[in-house]
């Protein structure tokens, strides 16, 4: 999951990096420059309306990967972009995926740590990120200056999020949305996987038959 946190930090960095070059680029006005990191916050506010009822309906897995795909297909109109306005859409696209995928993958986490590791596991995927910042500052003192450098900053950008998408096919369902939906028998067979990862066995258990759920609105959860 940290992979998540180091590619998401690096598009939504990367996009504040090239404003000068696009602006060259396109001849563009103060208000459009504005708009090219806007609308990928942009994005990224309304998709995170979204991301929590798909994952909780579709499950965790399936919602990184939709977030990924999305996210990969958005970044590469963005290099190829040849105008200001599939620039900025194919960013508010990109935008839209990011907001799905960070706050589900910290919830995937939270749900595969034992009680004493979650705080850990958070701080470090939260450290990743700024990671992922890094890596696109690095990246631009080397093709910045180059023809058409911000397209090949865009594209060491994309390879993070190429690579998490790889991943995640090979990442397994958590076992709570399994649970949740009353899957157990592959609830256990994840938990398996897990204890022999870890050299252990499993330990005799009975797992619940209902897990509880909310429903709250937005508001109602600040109104509490």
């Amino acid at each position: 999951m940290g992979m998540i946190s180091f590619a998401d930090c690096a598009e939504i960095l990367v996009t504040c990096i090239i404003i000068l070059a696009l602006g060259c680029e396109w001849n563009l006005s103060t208000l459009q420059k504005a708009l090219i990191p806007g609308m990928i916050l942009l994005g990224s506010a309304i998709g995170s309306f979204v991301g929590g009822k798909i994952a909780d309906t579709f499950g965790r897995k399936s919602l990184l990967l939709f977030a990924y795909y999305t996210i990969t297909i958005a970044s590469i109109f963005s290099i190829t972009a040849q105008s200001y306005y599939v620039y900025i859409i194919s960013r508010f696209i990109c935008g839209f995926g990011i907001s799905m995928s960070y706050p589900v993958a910290a919830c995937y986490i939270h749900e595969f740590s034992v009680v004493t590791h979650r705080t850990s596991g958070i701080v470090m995927f939260q450290i990743v990120g700024v990671l992922g910042g890094i890596y696109v500052c690095v990246c631009s003192l080397f093709v910045m200056e180059l023809e058409e450098g911000w397209r090949w900053e865009l594209a060491l950008t994309l390879l993070p999020a190429l690579l998490t998408l790889i991943a995640l096919h090979f990442a397994d369902e958590s076992p709570r949305y399994y649970v949740a939906n009353g899957q157990y028998d592959k609830a256990l067979g994840v938990l398996q996987k897990m204890a022999q990862w870890n050299g252990m066995e499993l330990p005799e258990m009975e797992l619940p038959t209902e897990v509880e759920s909310y429903s709250n609105s937005y508001f109602e959860v600040y109104q509490q």
